[in-house]
């Protein structure tokens, strides 16, 4: 981790965040990109 802050990291998060949605809005109804990952740290 180094020398992040709880401020860097919650802007990391919103931009992953924002990255799935755009994935998801992309996706086709037969394909989905696991994202489960990202949904457990961002409903934290």
């Amino acid at each position: 981790m180094g020398d992040r802050t709880a401020t860097g990291l919650e802007r990391e998060l919103a931009m992953l965040a924002y990255v799935r949605d755009c994935l998801r809005v992309s996706e086709g109804e037969y394909f989905r990109i696991p994202t489960a990952a990202l949904d457990e740290l961002s409903s934290r």
